[in-house]
């Protein structure tokens, strides 16, 4: 089991472990968001200094940044995946346990 599927929310996690995964998911954004800001500086630097746009050969410098930005992107909208599957479980629990209610009074 890999360490992201490890605390990933299931039927019954908890109140504290489903806030940890979104504060987890939260610094996966804020992660992804600084990648990005630094991959765009890259080439607006480059843009300043030669006066034109970088090329692929020009950006192999900077290649391990885009995998730690294509790896944290991909980590991102899994862990997105997991949050709104688990956000769908607990609505339609709620639901549930609404209309089982509902029917109860009616037939009081």
């Amino acid at each position: 089991m890999t360490k992201l599927s490890a605390s990933l929310p299931t039927s019954t996690t908890t109140g504290d472990q489903s806030s940890e995964l979104i504060s987890k998911y939260r610094d996966c954004a804020e992660n992804k968001r600084d990648l990005k800001r630094k991959l765009k500086k890259f080439d607006e630097d480059f843009m300043a200094q030669h006066s034109r746009a970088p090329k692929k050969s020009d950006k192999e410098v900077i290649r391990p940044m885009y995998q730690k930005y294509h790896e944290v992107s991909a980590k991102q909208i899994t862990m997105r995946m997991y949050l709104f599957t688990w956000i769908s479980d607990k609505e339609s629990i709620r639901l549930s346990q609404e209309t089982n209610s509902a029917g109860k009074h009616r037939h009081s």
